[in-house]
């Protein structure tokens, strides 16, 4: 098994849950597993970006979400297209991939990278459209 198909493990909080736009990438890939519902530390803000949100890792937040497993490479490069992640240059894409701990497991989690303003802060830590 190369890295690529290895399980990892994603925490997400928007457009990506179960009953929102994007969640087929999740529903439909034939190894990603919806494990639970789970929350972050404190220790973010969560900004209500229109049609999607976006977490910063600055700030005092608990952001809640779900906790996704993913083991093959096509579903996770689909996460990655959708979010603008560029592995290559990281901090030029929308978002950045950091790993975090929640609940003992280690998650990818998407930054948001700037695209963002005091005035869309969502303190409860929920995202709901």
């Amino acid at each position: 098994m190369n890295k690529q198909e290895e399980k990892e493990y994603y925490f997400v909080y928007g457009t990506l849950k179960r009953g929102y736009g994007n969640n087929h990438i999740l529903s439909e890939s034939s190894t990603a597993k919806f494990i639970e519902e789970a929350v972050t530390e404190p220790e973010f803000t969560l900004y209500n970006l229109g049609p999607f949100p976006g977490v910063s890792d600055t700030g005092n937040t608990a952001v809640h979400g779900e906790i996704w497993s993913v083991e093959d490479a096509y579903t996770k490069s689909r996460l990655d297209r959708l979010e603008g992640y560029r592995k290559d240059d990281p901090k030029n894409g929308l978002y950045d991939k950091k790993i975090i701990k929640i609940k003992n497991k280690e998650v990818n989690i998407y930054l948001i990278n700037g695209y963002r303003n005091n005035n869309t802060k969502l303190e409860s830590g929920k995202w709901e459209q």
